[in-house]
């Protein structure tokens, strides 16, 4: 919906770019007039459930409900959106409740792989019968067993064992799709991908 916003009205751009989706609503720095939205969204997901891929149609609506003050003791997860947000600008990959830089991937022994994280929690505690709104961030490492994978062969191998077209497509759906991957290609920086859905009728050299 924010991208067919700015597709229309560029101007709004530097707005819809650090908004905040929190799942049942979208938190913006500037009121955006109404008639700006689309009035309904219409849009196709698709879900693994169990051994096969649904199709599910979506109707999104949205409507501007004023400014909202953020109390911790009633909006505590609004607010970790928004701390979740700022951090997001140095440590820009996201997994789980740990926001992870890349760019300090450390290769072990047994390739074995660690990369910096942190946990950052907004919470109000009480000291000496006062209130008092925290900010916590928990220090960790993300661990990983490091796996350089060609697709192109991993896929060519899986087609190799399969009966027929229908086994392969299954199977490689099942092993590959909701998977997350790091990679060292996507414009030029480590960036945590999840593999979303495999299209099987294009090849490498084929127009997208």
């Amino acid at each position: 919906m924010l991208r067919k916003l700015v597709e229309v009205h560029p101007e709004y751009a530097t707005v819809c770019k650090y908004a905040i989706c929190t799942g049942q609503c979208i938190l913006l720095s500037q009121q955006i007039p109404e008639d700006k939205f689309e009035k309904e969204l219409l849009f196709m997901l698709r879900e693994k459930e169990r051994a096969k891929v649904v199709e599910r149609h979506y109707k999104l609506s949205a409507r501007y409900v004023g400014e909202k003050k953020i109390d911790l003791s009633a909006n505590g997860a609004i607010a970790n959106a928004i701390i979740g947000k700022a951090i997001s600008a140095v440590y820009a990959n996201h997994v789980g409740a740990s926001y992870i830089d890349v760019n300090s991937y450390k290769e072990n022994q047994a390739d074995i792989v660690t990369m910096e994280a942190i946990v950052p929690k907004a919470m109000r505690v009480r000291i000496t019968n006062m209130e008092i709104d925290v900010l916590q961030v928990d220090v960790r490492y993300a661990v990983s067993q490091s796996r350089k994978l060609n697709c192109l062969t991993q896929l060519n191998d899986l087609r190799r064992v399969c009966r027929d077209e229908r086994e392969y497509q299954k199977r490689a759906s099942e092993q590959w799709i909701g998977k997350k991957v790091a990679t060292f290609y996507a414009k030029g920086k480590n960036v945590v991908l999840k593999i979303i859905g495999i299209c099987f009728n294009l090849s490498v050299d084929s127009d997208a």
